[in-house]
């Protein structure tokens, strides 16, 4: 059985409309990272959770942002 992504329940990505709000682009990024375990762990949103304890609405998950570079923007104000 496949694995959910273990901040499935908690990303702003998935419960909200705030990070996506065309529902069928948010539905098919779901589908294509949260479902999985091979796939959850590349998405930039479940990696810069688990290294900074945040992730910032800026972030989606095929982000190509640094984690210093989401720590200064988040600093800055950013959401």
């Amino acid at each position: 059985m496949a694995q959910k992504c273990p901040n499935f329940g908690g990303c702003r990505y998935v419960i909200t409309e705030v990070v996506e709000p065309d529902a069928a682009i948010r539905e098919a990024t779901i589908e294509a990272y949260c479902h999985k375990e091979e796939t959850f762990k590349t998405c930039r949103r479940y990696i810069i959770r688990k290294a900074l304890w945040i992730c910032p609405d800026f972030v989606l998950p095929d982000s190509e942002i640094s984690e210093d570079e989401v720590a200064d923007r988040y600093e800055k104000g950013e959401s």
